[in-house]
């Protein structure tokens, strides 16, 4: 028998998906479910006719007001008057924008907060696209919070002095990767972040107790050989051969170790007969052809 509350909701006219339960059946709906009004049956449960929600005009607009106005990046300029740097007319919800952003910025108490909010998206752009674990991370920190603290970031691009921190971050925890790689990923001149590592090299990681180790060239095998696909193979006898040459007394001081590992990794991709070119490994170590012959030469006197 159907329930009094039941009988309040009005027919449907619902034949698809919904067997006959007796002769006239009579549909509705009841407590989110499709129900036969004449034997009580229950089927499927009612999806497609619930009424979404409307928002209210007041709703909207106090939603508008209450989110964040922060940018990742702060405002590199003051814009005055109503049009911007090429004489186009602003929109008002830009100008509006920009204001906010404007006295945000001059909300900033010293140049070291602003500093720090320039910095940080930065260093979230080396963050995800390295997959620099949190260990890590706090060391890069580190490092940048003091060169703002002793603004030694002065008359040098912030840009610059966080690749620096990441780079010393990274080589800190022996994580080998190339100066090149920085740069590319900062879009910043080698240069420029060559400059920054000397910086951070003599004033900041003496005063705070750190010290970096050079890299080896096993390290950079590991990293080209996974970066080019090759096979385990081919790392374990590149490993071989610089460990032979070492012992006979091959030296890698005042050398570039990506040389000395591209060298071995060409030579072993010979012995294993997956020929690799000197050009495609020359790529991914980031070192000239030139380079690559001079190292593979000598490798190649200790193994005689």
């Amino acid at each position: 028998m159907i329930r009094p509350e039941i009988q309040q909701y009005e027919v449907l006219d619902r034949d698809d998906g919904f067997s006959k339960c007796c002769d006239n059946p009579s549909i509705i709906k009841s407590e989110g479910y499709f129900v036969c009004k004449n034997c009580g049956v229950q089927s499927e449960r009612v999806y497609k006719h619930n009424r979404g929600y409307f928002y209210k005009y007041k709703d909207d607009v106090n939603t508008k007001q209450n989110e964040k106005v922060y940018s990742r990046i702060g405002p590199r300029t003051v814009i005055n008057g109503y049009r911007d740097g090429k004489g186009s007319e602003l929109k008002p919800l830009i100008l509006s924008r920009y204001r906010r952003l404007a006295k945000i910025n001059r909300g900033f108490r010293n140049g070291y907060e602003r500093n720090l909010w320039i910095a940080f998206p930065i260093f979230n752009k080396y963050k995800f696209t390295l997959n620099i674990p949190q260990y890590i991370e706090q060391d890069v920190m580190k490092i940048y919070l003091y060169i703002a603290k002793q603004k030694l970031a002065l008359g040098r691009t912030i840009d610059a002095m966080m690749a620096a921190s990441v780079y010393v971050g990274l080589k800190i925890n022996e994580i080998a990767i190339s100066i090149e790689e920085i740069a590319d990923i900062g879009h910043i001149s080698k240069q420029a972040l060559v400059k920054g590592y000397q910086i951070v090299f003599s004033e900041v990681l003496p005063n705070l107790n750190l010290s970096v180790t050079s890299y080896s060239p096993y390290q950079y095998i590991n990293q080209i050989t996974s970066q080019m696909k090759l096979t385990m193979r081919v790392r374990k006898t590149a490993i071989n051969l610089l460990r032979k040459a070492e012992a006979i007394g091959l030296n890698f001081s005042g050398k570039d170790p990506k040389g000395i590992a591209a060298a071995s990794i060409y030579l072993s991709s010979k012995i294993c007969e997956e020929d690799e070119t000197q050009k495609n490994i020359c790529k991914y170590a980031k070192v000239s052809e030139a380079t690559l012959r001079v190292r593979k030469k000598e490798i190649k006197k200790f193994l005689k």
